[in-house]
């Protein structure tokens, strides 16, 4: 049997490499950098472990997002924080506030311009006044909110998958996945569902002078009620450019604030075919 020679092994190395797709990746999808390193966020964004009362799906870190702000620095003007409670931010940064009022939500109706006070969190993960049209209690948002979001590069078939936890009672948690390539129109919009279960997050204590059975956090106890983390996984159908990006505001000034937890962000390639090995 001939074995191939140098320049037959350099030749297999590069047909291997023409066939296997380009390696794309999620930039510290599981937050065990310490960091938010390959993450934008606007608002109270923060790194947590178990301490926090829930554990993390992957590692010893997560991701948190919430709709707490402290002190009315997070807009000009007399609007901007909780106007009704002192809330602290576990980052140290006030969430942003929030507002969407449009033709009494009519999904043909004139926004503000892109980059308005207001719209910051709703543009920054790429919603849009119909994505807020569902729900009958009511349809809108009028407080602070907060966001993360990563943009990576997929291969046709490979799968993008997420744990999230969507921590509160009353506000908004959105999970985008966009195309942002031009010409792509793939654009997927999952809300968090209405959360069931008692957490051990304990928001309400985030909230200065709060106490049980108040307007505000009327839980037996300060207890939260939470998700319990879900598992999002899809699908890319071609080759291009995306954007994850995860989103919670509150509906109402003055409402029990909320929080998302996220995790385990990961982008799994296509198995090579066996007959290439």
């Amino acid at each position: 049997m001939k074995h191939p020679g140098p320049l037959g092994l350099i030749a297999s190395v590069f047909a291997l490499a023409w066939l296997a797709p380009a390696t794309a990746s999620i930039v510290n999808g599981s937050f065990e950098s310490g960091t938010l390193l390959g993450w934008e966020s606007l608002g109270d964004v923060s790194l947590q472990t178990s301490s926090i009362g829930i554990s993390p799906t992957d590692g010893s870190s997560q991701a948190l997002i919430t709709t707490l702000c402290g002190d009315g620095t997070s807009i000009p003007g007399p609007i901007g924080c909780q106007i009704t409670n002192v809330e602290r931010p576990y980052s140290g940064t006030n969430a942003l506030y929030t507002e969407f009022y449009c033709q009494d939500f009519d999904p043909d109706c004139i926004r503000p311009p892109i980059g308005t006070p207001g719209w910051e969190v709703f543009d920054f993960v790429g919603l849009t006044p119909a994505d807020l049209l569902t729900d009958p209690d009511p349809p809108g948002a009028n407080g602070e909110g907060s966001a993360i979001r990563q943009s990576f590069v997929a291969n046709a078939g490979e799968t993008v998958s997420v744990d999230y936890n969507y921590v509160g009672e009353y506000e908004w948690g959105f999970l985008t996945l966009l195309a942002i390539d031009p010409g792509s129109t793939l654009r997927i919009i999952e809300r968090a569902p209405r959360q069931t279960l008692l957490s051990n997050m304990r928001l309400c204590e985030r909230v200065e002078g709060e106490l049980v059975g108040s307007d505000i956090c009327d839980y037996p106890n300060q207890e939260t009620v939470e998700t319990g983390y879900r598992h999002f996984a899809f699908q890319i159908p071609d080759a291009g450019t995306y954007q994850i990006g995860f989103a919670v505001f509150e509906i109402e000034e003055g409402t029990v604030p909320s929080a998302m937890l996220i995790d385990n962000v990961t982008l799994t390639p296509v198995p090579a075919p066996p007959a290439i090995w």
